[in-house]
This record gives C-alpha cells, sequence and structure tokens, in this order.
C-alpha cells in the first residue's frame, strides 16, 4: 500500500465537500417534512369540510334506526364547539 500523506489544503477540500453534501441532505429533509406536514393539514381541512359531516349524518342515522332516539349528533357537537369557543 502506498503512503498518502494529505496536503492542507485537500483535507480543507475535503472538510469543505462533506460539509455541502451535508447540507444539502439536511435541506432536503427540512424540505421533505414540510411538504409532508402541508400535506397533513390540507387533508385534515379536507376530511373536516367534506367528510366530517357525512359521517355525522351517518352516525346519527344509525342511531335513529338502531335506538329509536331522537339525538341529534350535529346539534350537540355544536353546542360542543361553542362552549369551547365561548371559554376563550
Amino acid at each position: 500500500m502506498e503512503n498518502l500523506q494529505l496536503t492542507q489544503e485537500e483535507k480543507i477540500d475535503y472538510i469543505f465537500k462533506t460539509l455541502q453534501k451535508q447540507e444539502k441532505r439536511e435541506t432536503r429533509k427540512l424540505i421533505w417534512k414540510t411538504l409532508f406536514r402541508i400535506f397533513i393539514v390540507i387533508y385534515l381541512i379536507y376530511f373536516y369540510m367534506f367528510w366530517f359531516s357525512k359521517i355525522l349524518d351517518m352516525i346519527n342515522k344509525q342511531i335513529k334506526e338502531n335506538f329509536k332516539v331522537e339525538v341529534d349528533s350535529k346539534e350537540i357537537l355544536n353546542n360542543f364547539k361553542d362552549k369551547v369557543i365561548s371559554n376563550y
């Protein structure tokens, strides 16, 4: 094996290149994390806007059919939201 001697400049170049690669990796990680978080928030908004009321209606219908009780889950939920909002 050859005994390789690196000069001071080569060592500095190697360290600099390694730091640049690491910075690129960290930047990509940050971008993916941010995109994932945005996706989750958008999905939650979508769920709330479109599916939440449908699920509540389905639950309400099932409760009325199975238990023969007049319960309005939307009204209960709205009352709960109003109470929570008024406390803040």
